[in-house]
């Protein structure tokens, strides 16, 4: 298997607390002193660890020790010995062909470091230096379900020490490899939480939605709720997000709901919003959807107070035509696709305060994009979009002067990347780099001083930066000072 290295410095080891804590009949499987260490890249690839097959896959660390005094030789022979039986499970399936003997196992919650005394390592690394990469390992069942349900364990016997009353936002990841019994543990923690009001839950494709969706309902004060179902997956495996319709029926003053699910166009929203009392529709001030393609109408009654939408889909959406049919116009508009149902809908939009356009687009769109804009220029204080994208509309001058119209924008965006979605895949794509003069920066200069210009690549911001502090243009220098960096989310 082909693996991404890093090089890890070895000053410093210090016990891992938490290992230390674990029950005895652990410990076994457990080496107490594990590196504390910044992680510097490195460019090394490495394939000295064979696919195997294996019992539990999860997030696995390897470290090679470069020196063989990194562990006290006694200390180092008794924790093989109490090993052996792992260490005979883990060879059995093809796992130490290509280590020493003596090789030490260690297992710490979805985490194995297998670590090789000796020289090894030192050629290539130097000494007191380590080796690290993800690989797939064997970790016994039993010992993998303990761990968890002592870790599961010990972080709800904290949780219920500390005073935490004014909990009112929980994000919650949940992985392909978490038990149903974690969820319900988690679930009786939310429901401590007596102002818990917004939660954010990434969830697995391989998870139990049924289950999931059970002891979620049993919450009932949530006003934002955000479902993410993350990773791609055939035709033949495909959860259904509508699955979580008792938690929507169960929280009837929700006002934001994002349901996010690459490829799902089976999804009945018809389904999913059956349990709600339709003459008690839900007050939804902001949506969030993807890829649903059937039933889009069930969802209607719900969005009369709408006041922001979010449309991620990789085909052409209904959303926007529908909400066009029943001139429904939230303010705040979002999409990461303008197809022609989009450019429609804004064209007919009657005040957009925030429009988000996180695709590319060619200069027809661009340019019914930038008469939306300048119809709404009284209105947006706020625009998105992908930079190249803006960069070649702005060559045109009818373009510059549809720009120049926004008198009462603050916030001008301008994306290096885009999110794209291919086959229920989510793909992170930079866009074509372009240098500032071709960004328009001269028109963006002309437009008022209260404009802020807010740049998500660190390169484009500094060659922008440079341009404008160097030029001679007396615009270009006043933008220098509102130029900001900021992260993509």
């Amino acid at each position: 298997m082909k693996a991404t290295a890093d090089i890890v410095d070895n000053s410093g080891v210090q016990p891992n607390m938490f290992l230390t804590n674990l029950p005895v009949e652990l410990q076994e499987c457990i080496i107490v002193q594990g590196p504390r260490y910044d992680v510097r890249p490195a460019q090394r690839f490495t394939s000295r660890i064979p696919n195997v097959r294996r019992a539990v896959f999860a997030k696995m660390h390897v470290v090679y020790s470069a020196v063989s005094s990194w562990e006290q030789p006694a200390k180092q022979s008794a924790t093989a010995a109490r090993t052996t039986s792992f260490q005979t499970q883990v060879a059995s399936h093809g796992f130490s062909d290509d280590f020493d003997h003596r090789e030490l196992a260690v297992g710490v919650r979805k985490q194995i470091l297998l670590v090789v005394p000796g020289d090894a390592g030192s050629k290539t690394l130097g000494a007191g230096h380590y080796l690290q990469f993800d690989v797939p390992a064997v970790l016994p069942v039993g010992v993998f379900n303990s761990i968890m349900r002592f870790g599961a364990r010990r972080r709800l016997s904290h949780a219920k020490i500390l005073d935490m009353p004014n909990i009112r936002r929980v994000e919650w990841l949940a992985e392909k490899d978490d038990p149903n019994w974690t969820t319900s543990r988690t679930v009786k923690l939310l429901l401590e939480f007596p102002q818990l009001t917004e939660l954010s839950l990434v969830i697995d494709k391989e998870q139990d939605f049924g289950y999931f969706s059970k002891s979620l309902s049993k919450l009932h004060n949530l006003r934002k709720l955000s479902l993410n179902v993350r990773r791609w997956y055939p035709e033949s495996f495909r959860p259904q997000i509508d699955e979580f319709g008792p938690v929507i029926a169960g929280n009837p003053m929700l006002t934001h709901l994002e349901l996010f699910q690459s490829c799902c166009s089976r999804v009945s929203l018809s389904r999913m919003f059956e349990q709600v009392p339709s003459n008690r529709p839900l007050a939804l001030e902001h949506l969030g959807i993807s890829e649903i393609v059937r039933d889009t109408d069930a969802i209607l009654p719900h969005l009369g107070s709408l006041k922001s939408i979010h449309v991620r889909s990789c085909c052409s959406s209904t959303i926007f035509m529908l909400m066009l049919q029943k001139r429904i116009f939230p303010p705040v508009v979002k999409t990461e696709r303008a197809d022609s149902q989009f450019i429609d809908y804004i064209s007919s939009h009657p005040t957009i305060t925030s429009l988000s356009v996180h695709s590319l687009y060619d200069d027809t769109a661009g340019t019914m994009i930038l008469e939306t804009m300048a119809r709404n220029g009284e209105t947006l204080e706020y625009f998105s979009t992908c930079a190249s994208s803006l960069g070649r509309c702005l060559n045109k001058v009818r373009n510059e002067l549809l720009l120049l119209q926004c008198t009462h924008l603050r916030q001008l965006v301008l994306r290096y990347d885009n999110i794209l979605f291919y086959s229920g895949t989510e793909i992170n794509i930079s866009s074509t780099f372009l240098a500032p003069q071709e960004l328009g920066l001269t028109v963006i200069a002309r437009m008022q001083q209260s404009l802020t210009l807010v740049i998500t690549d660190m390169v484009g911001f500094k060659a922008c930066l440079k341009m404008c502090q160097n030029s001679s243009n007396p615009l270009l220098r006043d933008l220098s000072g509102r130029i900001v960096f900021e992260r993509p989310t």
